[in-house]
């Protein structure tokens, strides 16, 4: 009655043109497959119930879309669209945010919902895949173990701190310090696990203190989670080969600085 009782298919096709310019966010300029992956992405966040996507966010994500040169979401990860959203730009943190959702809603239809039947094979876990909680953007990079036999052992302990219940930051620092082993052991030409004795650790040790030689508390890191690492082998019977010399002792350990002593109270 507003609009002066228009007929029922005049007045639908004023309603789908809004006229203010605000309100709209036109995804014409950006190729086809990306056209289709972001409508896809924002249908889920509307069906989810989610954060409202507001136009500007929209049409903002649109023009960093269209200046990638991207032909879909999936040619970068998570990270490097995040990092193409300019820091002063006006509610960069929802930018960015709808940018990693469209991201991981695309990821998900193209790969699965995730689990461990799609993460485990891959060289980078994605925890938010896993259905971890609280993991945000954090990913293991598995990949700079470049020894089939280690890697497999180490997706093998990873997963079994991720089961247990133990954080991604935790996962962190053993893969990065079997990564370490891994670099050494390339090295010295080492061709399985039954060649990790007691004489390979002590060489490995020394390897350490040479390139890490000022940081006690890296090698300190290093040491213990690769002792850990050895321990769930030979506790979990993942690789019978691993000689029973293989492990380190407390003297292995860098010693702590000692702490400064407390300070005097002042005296009147």
């Amino acid at each position: 009655m507003r609009h002066g009782c228009p007929e029922p298919e005049e007045f639908a096709r004023e309603c789908e043109a809004p006229r203010d310019v605000r309100t709209r966010a036109d995804l014409s300029p950006l190729p086809r497959q990306l056209r289709l992956e972001l409508q896809y992405a924002l249908q889920r966040r509307r069906d989810d119930n989610a954060a409202r996507a507001r136009p500007f966010d929209i049409r903002v994500v649109v023009k960093l879309l269209a200046a990638s040169g991207a032909a879909s979401l999936l040619a970068l990860g998570e990270r490097e669209w995040r990092s193409r959203v300019p820091a002063e730009a006006n509610k960069s943190g929802q930018i960015a945010a709808l940018l990693t959702y469209a991201h991981r809603q695309v990821t998900a239809l193209a790969e699965g919902e995730g689990g461990w039947d799609s993460e485990y094979s891959r060289d980078t876990w994605r925890p938010h895949r896993l259905g971890l909680a609280g993991a945000g953007e954090a990913t293991l990079r598995l990949g700079g173990i470049t020894q089939p036999w280690l890697k497999d052992l180490a997706k093998r302990w990873v997963r079994s701190r991720i089961s247990a219940g133990l954080s991604t930051h935790t996962c962190y620092h053993g893969i990065r310090a079997v990564t370490r082993f891994s670099a050494f052991a390339a090295r010295a030409g080492v061709q399985g696990l039954h060649q990790a004795d007691r004489e390979l650790l002590e060489r490995y040790l020394a390897s350490l203190h040479r390139e890490l030689a000022g940081k006690p508390a890296i090698v300190r890191d290093s040491v213990g989670e690769l002792n850990t690492f050895l321990l769930a082998i030979r506790r979990h019977g993942w690789d019978e080969s691993l000689p029973a010399t293989a492990m380190f002792f407390p003297g292995d350990y860098p010693k702590e600085p000692g702490r400064l002593p407390r300070a005097l109270p002042r005296t009147s």
